[in-house]
This record gives structure tokens, C-alpha cells and sequence, in this order.
């Protein structure tokens, strides 16, 4: 099963082959938990063994694919979440608007 992963501002995604074994729904309720609890670390380990972690606070969106990989869930970010992280960087303007210059960022 794979699983990708984007993050926040960054172009890059985040590609982890899972054992076969895994149980979808299992992974699918772990990353719904991280994203709503606020976890610091989403943490996967691949069938390799190897440790993965991602900051759960810059994810922008995780998709779930199947053992044979023909379906996919798609968790994305809330635009709540998104615009929280905006506003603390001071980008939003009275209405809740992104500012002109990061507008165009995006």
C-alpha cells in the first residue's frame, strides 16, 4: 500500500510503501487522529523497516491508496487549520483575506 503525503509550502510529496499486511482503515484513523488531536509527528514505518515521520502540523493533504493501489482516500488540510497558520504569520488582512504579497505567493 502506498501512502503520499504533501506539505504545507512545499512542492514536494512524501512517498511511503507500506507493508501489504497494513489495514487501510487503520492507517486512514491514524492520520485523521494526528490531524485532529495536534500531534506534533505523524510516524509511518515502511515495508523496509524504515522509520518515517512527518511534521503533522504541515500537512497539507495524505493520500491512502489500497494494497493494489487502484483506490485512494484524500485527507486534505481544513481551511481552518490553513488560515490560523496565516493569521499567526500575521498575512491576513481585517476581512480574513490574505495579504496582497502572499496572495500572490499562492
Amino acid at each position: 500500500m502506498e501512502i503520499r503525503i504533501g506539505i504545507a509550502d512545499s512542492p514536494q510529496v512524501v512517498e511511503i510503501e507500506l507493508d501489504q499486511q497494513v489495514d487501510r482503515s487503520e492507517v486512514v484513523s491514524q492520520v485523521e487522529a494526528a490531524l485532529k488531536s495536534g500531534e506534533e509527528v505523524l510516524r509511518f514505518v515502511d515495508k523496509k523497516g524504515r522509520d518515517w515521520m512527518v511534521p503533522a502540523q504541515r500537512i497539507a493533504y495524505v493520500e491512502v491508496g489500497t494494497a493494489d493501489a487502484e483506490r485512494r482516500i484524500g485527507i486534505a488540510l481544513e481551511r481552518k487549520r490553513r488560515l490560523q497558520h496565516h493569521s499567526e504569520l500575521g498575512a491576513l488582512d481585517s476581512r480574513g483575506a490574505l495579504c496582497g504579497a502572499l496572495r500572490n505567493a499562492h
